[in-house]
C-alpha cells in the first residue's frame, strides 16, 4: 500500500469513528480543546473550568444567593463542538484598545467571534443594576483567546473593571449552529473542492470548483435531507500539526487553511459522513438541523458554483 492510500485508509478509519488520532485529547466527554476536564453544575455542561475554578465559582455563587441574587448557570464555550450557550458569572471587563471605545472584552465569553464564514454572536451584557448594553456583533481579537464584543451605537458602555454578566443571544446562535452543521453535510454531498463560504442567521452557502451542470438542486436538498434525518452524533478529535500536514486530504477548502502553530488542530467528525478541520459551531447531532431547502445554485465564476441553502422553520 502506497503513502497516499494509507492516508486515505487512515481517514476512512477515522470518518467512521474506528480510531482516535491523538489518544488522550481526543472527543468530548473526555476533555476539552485546552485540556481540562469537563465537569457539570446545575445541569448545564461546562468547559475549560478546573476543580478549584469550580469550588471558587460554586463559593462565588452561594454568597451572591445568600445576598439576594439568583445564582447564574456558568456555561462557558467560546469554540466547542456544541457550541453552548447562556448566562456567564459576573467577570471584569475591560477594553480591547482606546481607539475602539466600542469594543469591549470580558475575561471570559460565551460568544463566538466571526470567523470560517460564520457570523459573529450578539446578545447583551447585564450590569449590576439591570440595565442591559446590547452586543451587536463579536470579533476577534488581538490575541489568539481575544474576543471584542461590539456595543451597539447608542447603547451604554461598560466601564474599565466593572463587572457584566454575558447573555448570548441563544435562538440566533442556535439557527448558526444548525446552519453551520448542515454545510458539513452539503460538502459531502457535493464531493469537490471548497472555494468559499458563508454563514448567517438566515442561510448559508458553500461554493465549489466543480461544472454547473453536474450540481442538480433537487438531488442535493434530497440527499442531505436524508443524512440529517438518518441522524448522526458530532464529536471533536484533535491531531497534532504534523499529521494533518500528512493528511492534506482532509482539508476540503481551498481558500482557507486551518491554523497552525498551536501544535494541535482540532477536527469535527460525524461518524461514517464527515471528517475536517474546522473550529466552529455545530449542533450535537445532525438531527437537529432538521429539513434543509436549497435556495439556489448558480454560478460566481469559473471556479465558483454557489450552493445556497436555508432551513425549513426560518420563513
Amino acid at each position: 500500500m502506497g503513502g497516499a492510500e494509507r492516508r486515505m485508509s487512515r481517514k476512512r478509519h477515522l470518518v467512521a469513528g474506528r480510531e482516535d488520532p491523538h489518544p488522550g485529547a481526543g472527543a468530548l466527554g473526555r476533555q476539552d480543546e485546552r485540556g481540562l476536564r469537563q465537569i457539570e453544575l446545575q445541569g448545564q455542561r461546562l468547559h475549560s473550568l478546573g476543580v478549584e475554578s469550580l469550588r471558587a465559582l460554586e463559593d462565588t455563587q452561594r454568597i451572591a444567593a445568600q445576598h439576594g441574587a439568583p445564582l447564574r448557570e456558568h456555561v462557558h464555550d467560546t469554540i466547542g463542538v456544541r457550541g453552548h450557550c447562556g448566562t456567564i458569572l459576573s467577570e471584569a471587563i475591560t477594553s480591547i484598545r482606546s481607539d475602539h471605545p466600542h469594543d469591549h472584552r470580558a475575561a471570559r465569553t460565551v460568544f463566538y467571534p466571526q470567523g470560517g464564514g460564520q457570523a459573529g454572536d450578539t446578545g447583551t451584557l447585564l450590569r449590576g443594576n439591570g440595565e442591559r448594553i446590547v452586543v451587536a456583533d463579536t470579533r476577534k481579537g488581538d490575541g489568539a483567546d481575544r474576543v471584542r464584543h461590539h456595543i451597539a451605537t447608542g447603547s451604554p458602555l461598560p466601564e474599565p473593571g466593572e463587572a457584566l454578566a454575558l447573555e448570548l443571544d441563544w435562538e440566533r446562535r442556535y439557527r448558526l449552529m444548525r446552519l453551520h452543521t448542515a454545510l458539513h453535510l452539503l460538502s459531502c454531498v457535493i464531493e469537490a473542492p471548497v472555494t468559499g463560504g458563508n454563514i448567517v442567521p438566515d442561510k448559508a452557502r458553500l461554493d465549489f470548483d466543480i461544472e454547473l451542470g453536474l450540481l442538480n438542486a433537487a438531488r442535493i436538498e434530497s440527499e442531505t435531507n436524508a443524512l440529517i434525518a438518518a441522524g448522526a452524533a458530532t464529536e471533536s478529535v484533535w491531531i497534532s500539526d504534523a499529521e494533518l500536514d500528512a493528511q492534506p486530504e482532509l482539508v476540503k477548502t481551498m481558500s482557507v487553511q486551518p491554523p497552525r502553530g498551536a501544535g494541535r488542530v482540532r477536527l469535527l467528525r460525524i461518524p461514517g459522513i464527515d471528517l475536517q478541520p474546522c473550529g466552529g459551531t455545530h449542533v450535537a447531532n445532525i438531527a437537529e438541523i432538521g429539513p434543509i431547502r436549497v435556495l439556489k445554485v448558480r454560478s460566481e465564476g469559473k471556479h465558483n458554483k454557489r450552493v445556497e441553502i436555508a432551513l425549513t422553520d426560518s420563513g
